[in-house]
């Protein structure tokens, strides 16, 4: 019988206590915190599955159904701010993999995965609308969170136009190593790099900063080995070793702000295909730095001001919601580096 490593070991006894937490607020209906709406569940729902609380997740799914699915591959509330609004792919994405992780194919359904993959642009990225004015820029979160709903669904055509369209990202980066520019202009296909004062934390990241939205680079270190793996093609981890190499020459102090998280998860899909320590050190240094160390006493994590300006301003994300994506990540992590 395969032992855990003592580290991985810790991780998954975090990930573990931190689900307890998750399982402790949910209701007799399934619900979780229905006050917040899809902020409360999207990953929520992820992070009961990946942490194997199958029960719990099952129920939660069937609040997410009855209350928030509005179309197949749709999930809202009532009440949505425009914040809401602009991460709907996003959110419909982690539900719709909890779903199809889960068996739920009443939710994740052939109808509702077609729906989703509508938001794939015609360049292989995703957009996170539908209406014309959300389709002038491509995200590539958005496109590593469709990509994975393409690979889940053996869709590997999209798949790989997906991983193509990162390519390109990183292809077409004016200042790489320095600087990583997050957004495409779907008209150009090239990187947008001007933007207006005071906002370029949400636009791009450099080496200089110690806080900044280091999750571009994780997910896309992620997604693209995963694409690896399932195409043999080494372009794709050639790709996702460069956004590594970017993300190594970081500031140290980066590792003690939350957007670290999926750096780690990325790190350790990687080190699944390649053995690399290095891609290893690094998504233990997340676990043990990011995660365990802010990690309270009853399993969750603190609320987090998610900064939309330089100065640090932002909108609050909760405490569920911050120690759902932690549970998932330590979770996948776990997985990747056992």
């Amino acid at each position: 019988m395969h032992r855990l490593s003592a580290k991985v070991t810790r991780y998954r006894q975090a990930a573990q206590q931190a689900a307890d937490w998750i399982e402790s607020k949910q209701a007799g209906d399934g619900s979780i915190n229905p006050k917040g709406g899809i902020a409360s569940v999207y990953k929520t729902a992820f992070a009961l599955v990946t942490a194997g609380r199958l029960h719990a997740a099952w129920r939660l799914m069937d609040h997410i159904a009855t209350h928030y699915m509005t179309a197949p591959g749709e999930f809202h509330a009532s009440g949505e701010s425009e914040l809401d609004k602009v991460a709907t792919f996003y959110r419909n994405s982690y539900i719709l993999k909890a779903a199809l992780r889960l068996g739920r194919f009443d939710i994740a359904s052939p109808v509702a995965i077609d729906h989703h993959l509508r938001y794939q642009h015609r360049s292989g990225g995703f957009c996170g609308s539908l209406k014309p004015s959300g389709r002038r820029r491509i995200n590539p979160i958005f496109t590593c969170m469709g990509g994975w709903i393409c690979l889940y669904t053996s869709r590997l055509d999209r798949a790989v136009r997906a991983g193509d369209f990162l390519i390109r990202l990183i292809d077409c980066q004016p200042e790489m190593p320095e600087r990583f520019y997050f957004h495409t202009d779907a008209r150009t296909g090239r990187c947008i790099t001007e933007f207006p004062p005071g906002t370029g934390i949400v636009h791009c990241a450099d080496r200089k900063r110690a806080r900044q939205q280091f999750f571009y680079a994780g997910a896309m270190m992620g997604y693209l080995a995963d694409l690896y793996r399932a195409t043999g093609d080494a372009t794709y981890l050639e790709a996702a070793r460069l956004m590594f190499a970017f993300e190594k020459g970081m500031h140290p102090r980066s590792f003690s702000w939350l957007s670290k998280c999926k750096v780690g998860w990325g790190a350790a899909l990687l080190c699944a295909s390649t053995g690399d320590p290095a891609h290893r050190k690094m998504a233990e240094k997340v676990c043990d730095v990011t995660f365990l160390k802010s990690q309270r006493s009853d399993g969750s994590w603190d609320e987090f001001v998610f900064p939309q300006r330089d100065d640090g301003s932002g909108h609050v994300i909760s405490a569920l919601e911050v120690t759902a994506e932690f549970t998932f990540e330590l979770s996948e992590i776990v997985k990747a580096l056992a």
